[in-house]
């Protein structure tokens, strides 16, 4: 699903409960630091647990194993520093595998009628409900839902 797909589905989500005559309610997320705080093992788990095949998943073993940095500054650089988490910005996998590695957090959303959307780090919760009051229940239900994920 495409940006585009997903302002469309919300648009048209909010459109069908004010022409029932009910509220809509959304609540919008930005993960911090999302690329850097990816924790390896869950990753692996997770694309396990989407039934991505095992030779799919022994190559990003590899591409996530022994990673490290080294900064430098004013032409001085740092000794090299092992990091066991995270997954490297500008690579065109990684903005999949984050996706891959908080869908979880999208699935967190199982009653209806809420909407669950997401794009790398952004994320967006929304509800109907006959009562804005409702709403927010129903959001705040998500939201306690959302902060297990990062467990």
């Amino acid at each position: 699903m495409t940006t585009t797909d997903a302002m469309t589905l919300l648009t048209e989500s909010i459109y069908q409960a004010w022409k029932e005559e009910d509220a809509y309610s959304v609540i919008f997320m930005d993960v911090a630091g999302a690329f850097n705080n990816v924790h390896h093992n869950r990753l692996l788990h997770n694309m396990k647990k989407r039934r991505i095949p095992a030779a799919i998943i022994n190559i990003k073993r590899s591409f996530l194993t022994g990673r490290t940095t080294q900064m430098c500054f004013n032409g001085t650089t740092t000794a090299t520093i092992s990091t066991p988490t995270g997954i490297p910005q500008g690579s065109p996998l990684s903005p999949i595998l984050y996706m891959i590695y908080n869908a979880d957090l999208l699935e967190t959303t199982t009653e209806t009628p809420r909407l669950a959307l997401g794009f790398i780090d952004d994320i967006a919760y929304g509800v109907v409900g006959t009562t804005t009051e409702e709403n927010v229940k129903a959001l705040k239900q998500t939201l306690e839902a959302s902060e297990k994920w990062k467990l």
